[in-house]
């Protein structure tokens, strides 16, 4: 994974993360595994809360009807 993550720019690493998460969230809320598995995934992609907060938070908006509190909609704007 790391020989990957090397592979994909910026921009590509936030989209293959985000993809990551829609995966997961489709389901059900995440779960503690899938949380753990995210976090590993953004250090190794390099990526910070500055990027992972704002995806978790769509998630958050897309999956609503799982019953996932919402955060506040600050979150959801772009720099």
């Amino acid at each position: 994974m790391v020989d990957a993550a090397a592979a994909l720019n910026p921009d590509q690493r936030a989209t293959a993360y985000a993809a990551a998460c829609e995966i997961m969230r489709s389901d059900e809320p995440l779960s503690p595994d899938e949380r753990n598995i995210l976090r590993h995934l953004a250090s190794t992609l390099e990526l910070g809360d500055s990027v992972t907060t704002p995806v978790h938070a769509v998630m958050d908006r897309l999956h609503a009807d799982f019953g996932v509190e919402t955060i506040d909609e600050s979150m959801l704007t772009l720099p």
